[in-house]
């Protein structure tokens, strides 16, 4: 030490505040700026007002930042200059609770190390938070405290940095996400855990989920309310006690694409408004779900190229739903598609299969209808293949044939008034199940040839649609024959297949 040098006096002016992410910022000031002047300044810290203190950083500067807090504590700070000759005492106590409520004006940004949240925290109209890659929030896990949107939030996490949300403590849940009318923004490549509902959006039809990773729910992973916003290429699972992975509800049409969702008693909940809703169902692996994989009622919409597996039902099907219902894998579901007072406007080109690894291995059948009011005609001539197991239940909708022409069997037995019969079509020569007016279908063997009874062109999917759509065809033996589009008014559009020899089928 200098000859006389002096430990330095008691810092003054220390005081205590929240940063814009809801952490603890310390200011002081030193007392002397001579030769006694401090080196360095020891940080003391305690949630006990006036005991229980102890060192948890040193700094050169007159500030410093707690970014160890928890949300929704009260924590108390000291602080003590110190220099070759000594210390000094230590500073009166200050305090301030931990963690973002009430209002965020302006335009925000978290960057990392991120926010913690005490209470609701809403931003406002005209207001923006930005939150940036590998930012983590964490929120009080109390009742009501929800991240409001009335303004815009965008969540701009990357595969190798994600933004994470999470409660704060071990135990409970917070409220989420939660964007209302005339809000904006999108969610990506992010982790949102722990909470009732992990998003929730109420009548915003812009808001995009892409690459989330969405679990531990007590409600739905996903709540849509009269919203036609999108979730993409996002795993949504892990519901701990809660109903449903996905609930759209109301008149909008949501776009659900290339997710993998799976362990919630529902997948997909879509309930419409007097048939009026609507929803798109694309490219998801749906599986291990106690209820139903997709469950639709007083809605529309398109089901197409899903992976449904190891659920109650695959499809689920209640009063005044009609969706289309198209190129879907149904594997091992006790009940493919379950009928209960509502029928698909079309089932086509599905693969329904059922295994010894469904629920209940023992019951259930590929398709099982519990109505007396199907039109009977949504899967004639629409080529679904049945392949391992039972293949149709009708036995609780006696007053009612079911048009099952035009499908590829490799099943067990059906049940109930079924016509399977397809002129020109070979059977198998037993006898039909009691009630049918069909061919029994004995495991393993081929009933219906897959070739079609006249020229079929199947109706363009998607549609509309951008950039591509599909057209499916089939003609009942060798012919020669091309593929145009024409225009309303007959006009030639384009010829999508020229003049070539296709064999049948």
């Amino acid at each position: 030490a200098l000859p006389g040098l002096q430990p330095p006096p008691i810092p003054v002016n220390l005081v205590a505040s929240l940063n814009s992410g809801g952490f603890i910022n310390l200011n002081w000031l030193e007392n002397d700026t001579t030769i006694n002047a401090a080196a360095d300044f020891k940080i003391f810290r305690s949630i006990t007002s006036g005991s229980g203190f102890s060192e948890i950083d040193s700094v050169a500067t007159e500030n410093y930042t707690d970014y160890s807090v928890s949300p929704n504590i009260r924590y108390y700070y000291k602080v003590q200059a110190y220099n070759a000759a000594g210390s000094s005492a230590l500073t009166s106590q200050v305090s301030r609770l931990a963690g973002l409520s009430g209002n965020l004006t302006g335009n925000l940004t978290w960057s990392p190390p991120g926010a913690i949240l005490a209470g609701a925290v809403t931003i406002p109209d005209g207001s923006s938070l930005t939150v940036q890659a590998g930012a983590t929030v964490k929120a009080a896990p109390i009742v009501g405290l929800v991240l409001k949107v009335f303004g815009a939030l965008n969540v701009n996490g990357t595969q190798q940095a994600p933004v994470l949300f999470d409660r704060s403590d071990t135990t409970g849940v917070w409220n989420g996400i939660r964007y209302f009318a005339g809000s904006s923004g999108a969610i990506t490549w992010a982790i949102i855990r722990n909470a009732k509902k992990c998003v929730w959006v109420d009548y915003v039809d812009t808001i995009v989920l892409d690459h989330c990773t969405i679990s531990d729910f007590t409600e739905q992973g996903v709540y849509l309310f009269e919203s036609a916003s999108t979730i993409k290429n996002s795993t949504i699972a892990n519901s701990a006690g809660g109903t449903q992975a996905i609930y759209a509800n109301g008149v909008g049409n949501s776009q659900i694409l290339n997710n993998v969702i799976s362990n919630a008693p529902v997948g997909i909940r879509r309930v419409g408004n007097a048939g009026t809703g609507w929803i798109t169902i694309n490219g998801n692996d749906i599986s291990n779900c106690s209820n139903a994989g997709i469950l639709i009622s007083n809605a529309g919409g398109e089901a197409f190229n899903n992976y449904i597996h190891h659920c109650l039902c695959g499809i689920r099907l209640q009063t005044g739903a009609h969706p289309d219902i198209h190129d879907n894998d149904l594997y091992a579901n006790k009940n493919g598609l379950f009928l209960e007072g509502a029928e698909p406007t079309e089932l086509k080109w599905n693969n329904f299969g059922y295994t010894a690894g469904a629920p209940n291995p023992n019951t259930g059948a590929s398709i099982r209808i519990d109505t007396l009011s199907v039109t009977n005609n949504f899967m004639a001539q629409k080529w679904n293949n049945f392949y391992n197991g039972a293949a149709l239940d009708i036995s609780n909708n006696t007053a009612t044939t079911l048009i099952a022409t035009g499908q590829y069997w490799n099943a067990q037995a059906l049940n109930g008034p079924i016509d399977v019969s397809l002129p020109k079509a070979s059977h198998n020569a037993n006898a039909g199940p009691t009630g049918s007016t069909g061919k029994a279908v004995s495991s393993g063997q081929e009933v219906l040839a897959r070739i079609p009874d006249d020229y079929v062109v199947e109706q363009n999917y998607p549609n509309p649609f951008n950039p591509s759509t599909k057209i499916r065809f089939a003609v009942p033996q060798r012919s020669l024959l091309s593929l145009t589009i024409y225009d309303l008014t007959g006009q030639r559009v384009r010829e999508l297949i020229p003049e070539r020899t296709y064999d049948k089928g």
